[in-house]
């Protein structure tokens, strides 16, 4: 037998089966009984109407509906009531509530009435479920299968809400946190009235062709809705710059370098994408009471909290896009006064022996030693010229002291990177709006501060007079906390401004576009 004659036999059985269903479905949907026994039937029995539904969901819906005896929810006098066709505009747009497309079940004006009965009710309850607990497994790293509980309350309670409020209650299913519902709401509006249409277009930095680079940026402004036309006055045009530079975290600098270049060139439903993917990770953080620290990579800050009451603000300065900093959940156990810093051998091999072959004073005149199985090295007799980046036989050590890169505290906490909380010499820095110089640690401003807040935070921990003391005594000192306080580091691309208004910020790292590719493209 070819493959022609077995693919034209199988399309034919297909065909066959598809219409013996059709028929069995119709059967039942014209025959002269009440809604509520059509319903009981399509719930009941095997039909292939109802494929998009589990076993498992399949009997969450037939018990729901049994607890009704069957009545219908969305539907009066044989059709789909208003209140569900105004639902139905809302659920064809799951990316407005931060939640895939690719997700949820579509509609089309075909269907029988009880049909969409009951695509309404599944698809709100996976909504509610995704809305609640999220739609990733906890290392964002996959996609959970559709499911949701037993419990219709909330889908009931929608039909005595207000039908110009119904986008609204299905918001507040999310969390009721602060950060949360403001990103919900900006990115419902946000996704109703932004253009959906834009072509992806290459922009050039300022730098790299100037002219091309400003006439690009005037026909992106406008799609954006940042300018009314392409022909304003220039002065204008980089006042509009400027604001879209401040609502999307860049430097308010009027200039279009790397990064505004990015923001510019992302469409706007690309945005909405990266708007319900932070929605998402917001599901997924835990909730936390007392002490504790928190930094967000994308906005340089560091938080310390105790239960919802910021305690301390700091900016901090974090990896470069080589050296990136990363996401972790650890304890700060100690802090350390004056600290050592056992240099990486990423950095000696690769930034200190190209410099070490030129000038062997280098490390004595940093304030670090040359250590060889734990004994001291005078780096002027070593044959510096053998010494490849691959062999590098030897572990330096940078003393304590103002010079000292960690500076003159740092906060430990274990973790498998290796990177921890500190100070820094290089003061200036922190005067930046994008801080990412380090090698992935986090240099913190004010250090000494948030340290005091730290050991103030329980009374069992030392008090802050006798940190002052051994700073002021230059002791390097290690100082255990009786009680350790959580530290999360994570990486969520928006933030509230003072006023209340989300701020998107650059994706630094490139991670976000990483998950949008995987969860929504």
């Amino acid at each position: 037998m070819t493959k022609k004659t077995i693919f034209f036999l199988s399309v034919t059985l297909f065909i066959f089966i598809s219409c013996k269903q059709k028929k069995e479905i119709d059967s039942i949907l014209n025959k002269e009984i009440s809604n509520n026994e059509k319903l009981k039937h399509l719930l009941t029995e095997e039909t292939d109407e109802l494929n998009f539904l589990t076993k498992e969901l399949k009997k969450k819906l037939e018990d729901f509906y049994r607890k009704r005896n069957f009545q219908p929810l969305w539907i009066k006098n044989d059709s789909l009531n208003s209140k569900s066709l105004l639902l139905i505009e809302e659920l064809k747009k799951p990316l407005a509530f931060g939640l895939p497309e690719n997700r949820h079940l579509k509609f089309n004006k075909d269907l029988h009435p009880l049909i969409s009965e009951l695509k309404i009710t599944f698809t709100l309850k996976c909504f509610q479920n995704d809305l609640q607990n999220g739609f990733m497994n906890d290392s964002l790293k996959e996609v959970k299968p559709i499911d949701f509980s037993d419990d219709f309350s909330k889908i009931e309670q929608l039909l005595i809400a207000k039908d110009a409020c119904l986008s609204e209650e299905i918001i507040k299913w999310g969390l009721n946190d602060t950060l949360y519902r403001a990103l919900s709401n900006h990115l419902y509006q946000f996704y109703t009235f932004c253009p959906h249409k834009e072509d992806k277009v290459e922009l050039p930095t300022q730098k790299e062709d100037s002219i091309k680079s400003v006439n690009i940026m005037r026909t992106l402004l406008k799609n954006k809705n940042y300018i009314g036309n392409e022909n304003v006055d220039t002065s204008i045009l980089f006042a509009s710059l400027k604001r879209f530079q401040l609502e999307n975290g860049l430097k308010q600098d009027g200039k279009i370098g790397k990064l505004t270049a990015k923001s510019l060139m992302e469409s706007q439903i690309d945005k909405c994408k990266r708007l319900a993917l932070n929605l998402e990770k917001l599901r997924h953080k835990k909730i936390k009471k007392g002490y504790y620290l928190e930094i967000n990579l994308p906005e340089f800050v560091l938080r310390f909290y105790h239960d919802d009451t910021l305690k301390s603000f700091h900016r901090v300065i974090i990896g470069t896009e080589e050296n990136q900093s990363p996401e972790l959940s650890s304890n700060v156990f100690r802090i350390i006064t004056y600290p050592l810093w056992s240099v990486p051998f990423s950095i000696t091999s690769k930034e200190f022996l190209p410099i070490l072959k030129r000038n062997p004073n280098y490390l004595s005149q940093n304030n670090m030693i040359l250590l060889k199985n734990n004994e001291e090295i005078n780096p002027i007799d070593v044959n510096w010229k053998k010494i490849s980046k691959n062999t590098f036989p030897y572990k330096v050590i940078q003393n304590s002291g103002k010079s000292n890169s960690l500076g003159i505290i740092k906060l430990d906490f274990q973790n498998k990177y290796g990177v921890y909380v500190h100070d820094t010499p290089n003061k200036g820095l922190f005067n930046n709006v994008f801080r990412s110089y380090s090698h992935g640690c986090i240099r913190c401003e004010h250090p000494v501060d948030l340290a005091k807040q730290l050991l103030l935070s329980h009374e069992k921990n030392m008090i802050s007079d006798s940190l002052d003391s051994l700073l002021n005594r230059k002791v390097h000192q290690y100082i255990p906390l009786k009680s350790k306080i959580p530290i999360e580091i994570y990486y969520l691309t928006i933030s509230l401004s003072n006023n209340g208004e989300v701020i998107l910020l650059a994706d630094l790292y490139n991670r976000d576009e990483t998950l949008i590719q995987k969860i929504f493209d």
